[in-house]
C-alpha cells in the first residue's frame, strides 16, 4: 500500500516509526540523496509561495522511502504546531546538520528564505557529489587490488603446500623463485595487501557514518590524517574549502559572524579546526576584525587563506571571498585525486603483475621439473 493511500494518523503505528527516531538506510550515499531531496522539496516550496505545512503534508504522501515521508511528515506536524522551519529541523538534529539549521534561521530572520535554501541545495548537491567521486575511486582502486591478491592468497594457501610436499619427497630442492613467493606469504605480506585493498573504503565509509552520527572516530581519523605527509594536506585543505564554503554562505544569507563561525566548527570533523574556529567566534565577539582574530591562529591557518580573507572584509566582500577560497581547494583536491588515481592505478596494475608472477612463477618451476623427471 502506498503511503499516500493511508491515513496520516494510522501511519506512524501501520510502519512502526516512532516519532522520534528516524528510519534506517544503510547506504550511506543514499543519506545525502534524502537530505538533498528534503532541501530541494522545501525550497521548491517556498520558491512557488506555497504554505509550507500544507505543501509538506502533499510531499509526504507521495514520498519515495520511509526516510523522506517521516521527514516531510515531521516538518508539516511541527509547523502546524506553531514552530518556524529552522526549530522543526533543529529538532531533528539526527538528520539535519547544524549548518542547515543555521542557514536556514539566516534565511528566516532576513525575510530571504528562498535565497537561503538555494545556498543550502547548492552546498549539499557539492558535498553530494565529491562523496560519490570519493566512494567511486575507492572501490575502483581496491577492487583492483583485492581480486587478484585474493586468488595469490587462495593459490599460496591451498595449493603451494602440496607442491612443496611432493617436491621434498622426492629430494628435490625449491627453485629460489618459489622459496621468494613461499616466503613472502609466509610472511604474511599477502594477507597484508588483502588487508590493504578493504582498508581504503572500509576507513573511508566508517569515517563518514562516524561524522552523521557525531561520534568521535570521524575526529580521531582527521587527527591521525593530519600528519601524514601527503594525506595531511589533501585533507587540511579539504577542511577548509568546508569551513570557507559554509561561512561564506552562511554570511550571504546573512548570519551573523560569530554565528556562523559556530556553526562552521559543529561541521568540522577535525577537532583542531573546530576548537580553533570557536576560539575567532570569541575574539570576533570581542570586538576584533576576523582578520586580526585569524592572525593569531597562523599556525592553523595557511597564508592563502587568510590573504584571501583579508582581502574579502576590507572590500566588504567577505562572502564571496570565502567562496573562492573554497572553490579553490576543492579544485585543488579534485586535481589530486586525479592524478592520484591516474599514477596509482598502473602502479597497481604493475604491483599486481609481479606479485601474481612471483607466485605461480615459483609454483609452476617446480612443476615443469617434475614433469622433466617424470619424462
Amino acid at each position: 500500500m502506498a503511503i499516500g493511500q493511508i491515513d496520516h494518523a494510522e501511519a506512524e503505528e501501520v510502519y512502526d516509526i516512532p516519532p522520534d527516531r528516524l528510519p534506517v538506510r544503510f547506504r550511506l550515499i543514499s543519506r545525502w540523496r534524502d537530505l538533498l531531496a528534503v532541501i530541494q522539496a522545501i525550497h521548491g516550496l517556498v520558491a512557488a509561495r506555497m504554505p509550507l505545512s500544507d505543501g509538506l503534508l502533499e510531499l509526504s504522501q507521495g514520498a519515495p522511502n520511509k526516510v523522506l515521508w517521516h521527514i516531510f511528515y515531521w516538518l508539516h506536524r511541527e509547523l502546524q504546531g506553531g514552530v518556524t522551519l529552522h526549530e522543526a529541523m533543529e529538532n531533528r538534529c539526527d538528520f539535519f546538520p547544524k549548518f542547515c539549521v543555521d542557514l536556514v534561521r539566516a534565511g528566516e530572520e532576513s525575510a530571504d528564505l528562498e535565497g537561503a535554501l538555494e545556498e543550502l541545495r547548492e552546498e549539499i548537491a557539492e558535498g553530494l557529489a565529491w562523496r560519490q567521486n570519493v566512494f567511486l575511486r575507492l572501490w575502483l582502486i581496491g577492487g583492483s587490488l583485492f581480486i587478484p591478491v585474493v586468488c595469490v592468497a587462495g593459490t599460496m594457501t591451498f595449493v603451494a603446500p602440496q607442491i612443496v610436499a611432493i617436491i621434498a619427497q622426492l629430494g628435490m630442492a625449491l627453485p629460489t623463485i618459489s622459496a621468494w613467493a613461499i616466503a613472502m606469504h609466509e610472511y604474511g605480506i599477502t594477507w597484508v595487501l588483502l588487508l590493504l585493498a578493504f582498508a581504503l573504503p572500509t576507513l573511508w565509509l566508517a569515517t563518514e557514518y562516524s561524522f552523521i552520527a557525531g561520534g568521535l572516530l570521524a575526529r580521531d581519523i582527521a587527527m591521525l590524517t593530519a600528519w601524514v605527509p601527503a594525506l595531511g594536506s589533501i585533507a587540511r585543505k579539504r577542511h577548509l574549502a568546508g569551513i570557507a564554503s559554509i561561512l561564506g554562505r552562511l554570511l550571504r544569507a546573512g548570519a551573523p559572524l560569530p554565528r556562523a563561525l559556530r556553526s562552521a566548527a559543529s561541521s568540522s570533523r577535525s577537532s583542531v579546526f573546530s576548537d580553533g574556529l570557536l576560539r575567532l567566534a570569541y575574539a570576533v565577539e570581542d570586538g576584533e576584525s576576523l582578520t586580526e582574530s585569524m592572525e593569531k591562529e597562523r599556525w592553523l591557518l595557511p597564508a592563502s587563506f587568510r590573504t584571501w580573507v583579508a582581502l574579502g572584509e576590507s572590500s566588504g566582500h567577505l562572502p564571496e571571498a570565502l567562496l573562492q577560497i573554497a572553490a579553490r581547494y576543492r579544485t585543488q583536491n579534485q586535481t589530486f585525486m586525479r592524478l592520484a588515481l591516474e599514477i596509482g592505478m598502473p602502479l597497481i596494475v604493475c604491483l599486481n603483475g609481479a606479485i601474481v608472477f612471483l607466485v605461480y612463477a615459483g609454483l609452476l618451476l617446480p612443476i615443469m621439473r617434475l614433469v622433466s623427471l617424470a619424462e
